[in-house]
């Protein structure tokens, strides 16, 4: 999920584990479970899947998709994903100050848990990409700092700082915590994708970038913003056709546009205008402008396919002509 780039998010966000509450302001947040003691029942069969949350989310429900992920993130507190869709919700819901009071209390009562200072530096990233206040930012790297002083190897940390310096446009410093979050957690999502993300537009190299994005959809094979970057990835490399089909995908789980699905129809025709497939790329643009009928972008590309397609349309000739 991207939330540096839709909230917008996701991300990403992001993108996995269990806690019951129906996640509404008179309803207590769930403390993030201690790395070291995780909540007492969380088993495989009683926390929900990613994939689970997922169907909720990119329905819009979000007091489902809240309860789902507070439950993923208790059983799972490693999960920087199922964190950033927690947070996403909060957003949607207009109501993220509740969540973010519940993280501070729980890390000023905890101050020598990593996990619960790690969380608390996610939430202030949100909160910074939210509000654009760079003291937020600021804090955020000061507790992830002192998360990553109580536990080197906590991934979350790692992958908050990842996105201090991803905000800061510091590109390598962030990869090479993206890359730190892995070696803890070679399935942190978040990390896979900020990751994958700057090898293929900071460091052009779209190809090494792909490996990135196959682990995050072997591990999460329903995540939208997955196949977006695939699709990116070839998109840059002008494997137009493969592109087109990943766009596809997007589109057909995030038919709202809630996360990456705002920007799959806008990709997609841009690959079907290299094709010179108009028609296609009209119907694309259409699309693009029922997600965001604002979009001059948009706009113009369909006109310009609109232009095309009209201009290679066969010119019927009476008989008896000239010509």
């Amino acid at each position: 999920m991207n939330i540096t780039k839709i909230l917008l998010v996701v991300a990403c966000i992001a993108c996995i584990g269990a806690a019951t509450t129906a996640g509404y302001a008179d309803t207590p947040t769930p403390a993030p479970a201690s790395s070291a003691s995780p909540q007492p029942g969380a088993s495989a069969t009683t926390v929900p899947t990613l994939a689970q949350g997922m169907i909720a989310f990119y329905n819009e429900d979000w007091p489902a998709a809240i309860s789902t992920f507070q439950q993923i993130v208790n059983a799972h507190p490693h999960n920087t994903m199922a964190w950033f869709y927690l947070f996403d919700g909060y957003i949607k819901r207009n109501d993220l100050r509740t969540l973010s009071y519940n993280l501070e209390e729980h890390a000023i009562e905890n101050k020598t848990d990593a996990m619960a200072q790690a969380v608390l530096g996610l939430d202030y990233v949100v909160r910074y990409m939210t509000d654009q206040q760079v003291a937020m930012l600021d804090e955020a790297q000061k507790t992830l700092e002192a998360a990553l002083t109580l536990d080197k190897t906590n991934n979350v940390a790692q992958t908050g700082l990842g996105l201090v310096y991803y905000n800061r446009s510091m590109m390598a410093r962030a990869k090479g915590h993206f890359l730190e979050a892995l070696r803890d957690n070679p399935d942190d999502l978040m990390a896979l994708e900020r990751a994958g993300e700057i090898t293929m537009d900071d460091e052009k190299r779209p190809q090494e970038a792909l490996k990135f994005f196959e682990k995050i959809l072997a591990l999460a094979p329903t995540y939208p913003d997955g196949y977006f970057y695939m699709g990116s990835a070839n998109y840059s490399m002008q494997n137009w056709d493969q592109c087109i089909s990943y766009m596809d995908k997007v589109i057909a789980l995030d038919p709202h546009g809630v996360t990456q699905g705002f920007h799959a129809p806008m990709l997609k025709g841009k690959a079907q205008l290299q094709k010179h497939d108009y028609t296609g790329a009209k119907a694309s643009f259409q699309l693009m402008l029922t997600i965001s009928p604002n979009s001059e972008e948009a706009r113009y590309l369909l006109k310009r396919a609109e232009d095309r397609n009209a201009s290679t349309a066969p010119v019927f000739i009476k008989k008896g002509s000239a010509h």
